[in-house]
């Protein structure tokens, strides 16, 4: 019984498969972008690739078992406010 574990966690422990998704969707262009280096923010995803939703497009990258990064950005606004966004990348592995 010492490999037992509920099988609840069971899925966070186990090695994931990773699956490609499918050729020219918007989630497949974010992996690409990804994979080029770099972070890639929800401003820079919707000017060059015209996605709106890239929160959506993170998770399902994730699902399909990519081990993507959030870093939460904060930066001044013009009105002397704070905003704060998202910025994604591959963990390294």
């Amino acid at each position: 019984m010492d490999d037992w574990m509920p099988p609840s966690l069971g899925p966070l422990f186990e090695e994931q498969k990773v699956s490609e998704p499918q050729w020219g969707t918007q989630a497949h262009m974010v992996l690409q972008r990804l994979r080029e280096g770099g972070g890639l923010t929800p401003m820079e995803a919707f000017n060059y690739m015209g996605i709106t939703r890239l929160a959506a497009r993170i998770d399902d990258l994730r699902r399909m078992g990519h081990r993507i990064v959030t870093h939460h950005v904060t930066t001044p606004t013009r009105y002397g406010k704070k905003a704060t966004y998202a910025s994604y990348e591959l963990e390294d592995a």
